[in-house]
């Protein structure tokens, strides 16, 4: 016995899948809605850090109950002011 000779389909349940899939004339948007503009960041900064700098930014970010990435973005622009 062959399973793949042997293989049917209901054309019924077909159809339907069919109909519904045609049905559903748009896709829905994958991911997070777009930021309106003004509001988004379209550059990166990139640092190279120790495993221990890494840490000791992340302690403090938590201490703070920030991501690391607002917190340093804070205290970046903080001390880019007072210069």
């Amino acid at each position: 016995m062959d399973p793949v000779k042997d293989f049917s389909y209901d054309k019924v349940d077909f159809s339907c899948y069919r109909n519904l899939m045609a049905a559903r004339k748009t896709k829905r948007p994958r991911g997070r809605p777009k930021l309106p503009r003004g509001r988004d960041r379209g550059v990166v900064l990139t640092i190279r850090l120790q495993k221990a700098e890494r840490a000791a930014l992340e302690k403090a970010a938590r201490v703070a109950d920030q991501p690391i990435s607002a917190w340093a973005r804070s205290v970046l622009l903080r001390e880019a002011s007072l210069g």
